[in-house]
């Protein structure tokens, strides 16, 4: 949660000159995207965020990137295992 009164209010244009993205980006980081969201808040109208808040949601993307793949392979092999078995061939 932002707390404005800790955390310098950055408007989503500002953000995405910034960090050289386009402002639509910004947005849909704020709607959400794999999972994970940017946080935002309404001042006098206009949707602001902060620096901190961009770092919380980097901080995110990152450890969801660090998440063990071997269990999707694993389900993976079940699958190629069952389809095999199914068509009569042996893999």
């Amino acid at each position: 949660m932002i707390d404005f009164t800790k955390e310098k209010p950055l408007s989503l244009a500002a953000v995405a000159e910034r960090f050289g993205v386009a402002v639509k980006t910004v947005r849909s980081w704020a709607r959400g995207v794999g999972g994970r969201r940017l946080e935002t808040a309404k001042l006098g109208g206009k949707r602001f965020t902060s620096l901190e808040a961009i770092q919380r949601f980097a901080k995110q993307a990152t450890a969801q990137k660090h998440l063990p793949i071997e269990p999707l392979r694993a389900d993976y092999e079940e699958v190629r295992r069952l389809l095999s078995e199914r068509r009569g061939t042996k893999r």
